[in-house]
């Protein structure tokens, strides 16, 4: 819904600017995607709008803002996936709540598939996406935030440890020294703590860029590993994962968790499922 709550004078560039922006984020809303501020910055580089650069990144933030208060950009449209509010949840009745307890009554659909998968991904702006594929598949997902803190990989490890089964986690990141370097500290530490992972990064690579086109940067020389970065891949520029469409990075997790799925195997579990509910609905009725 676009509603405006000031009135502020644009000038003709700043509303054209805003125009390109609704219909950027219209045609993600189309397809039932919300996006962030930093999609959109991307998409705006990608189709040779604006530079790729900090304070091009500041003016879209300044745009977005101005065109949601202005009532030009839809408030429903945009996302910000890093603050959420917290409450306690409340109930109008004892049915209700018991109801309630029966749509979220799920059960280990993939006990019987022979690997454990986990879908972990870099950056927590991305979490949603993935854990929409991730839920719909059954499948746990983590955000990294960066470098995963030792009590979270710790708190991994013991999962996995209590699963039993081999583990492959699907992981997802820049393509810039610390994106490429997160992989090989998770594996090294989830091997102190006595587990062996079979890590796969299937995001972001050098051929999703070339296929999207997607715009650089200059890897930054200040991080740690840049020299690693050059020496390993002998290039000094980098891609953020930002730069994906929402649907690309959910298609990149929804193949790459079909690759390890037994499809014949999560339907007889969902027939078991769907048997629980049938109980439940009758104890209720």
């Amino acid at each position: 819904m676009k509603q405006a709550y000031v009135t502020k004078r644009l000038s003709r560039k700043r509303r054209e600017m805003i125009e390109r922006i609704d219909a950027i984020a219209s045609e993600y809303a189309s397809r039932g995607i919300t996006i962030t501020l930093r999609q959109c910055f991307y998409q705006l580089v990608s189709r040779s709008l604006i530079e790729n650069s900090e304070s091009s990144y500041k003016k879209v933030s300044d745009l977005v803002s101005d065109g949601r208060m202005n009532g030009l950009l839809d408030w429903e449209t945009f996302e910000d996936r890093t603050r959420y509010e917290r409450s306690n949840t409340h109930w109008k009745s004892p049915q209700e709540i018991l109801e309630s307890a029966i749509h979220s009554y799920t059960i280990d659909t993939r006990v019987t598939q022979p690997y454990r998968l986990e879908a972990w991904i870099e950056k927590d702006s991305l979490i949603a996406i993935v854990e929409d594929v991730a839920s719909r598949h059954d499948v746990t997902c983590f955000s990294c935030r960066g470098y995963p803190s030792v009590t979270s990989l710790h708190e991994a490890a013991m999962r996995i440890k209590a699963d039993g089964r081999p583990c492959i986690i699907l992981y997802a990141g820049d393509h810039d020294p610390t994106g490429l370097r997160i992989p090989q500290i998770i594996s090294e530490q989830l091997n102190i703590f006595g587990v062996c992972v079979n890590l796969e990064r299937i995001g972001l690579t050098l051929d999703q860029v070339r296929e999207l086109n997607l715009p650089p940067n200059r890897a930054k020389e200040s991080d740690g590993n840049f020299r690693w970065y050059v020496d390993t891949t002998g290039l000094e520029t980098s891609w953020e994962l930002d730069g994906l469409p929402p649907e690309r990075l959910a298609s990149i997790y929804e193949e790459a968790i079909l690759r390890y799925t037994d499809l014949e195997q999560i339907a007889k579990m969902k027939e078991i499922e769907n048997r629980d509910l049938y109980q439940l609905r009758r104890l209720i009725a």
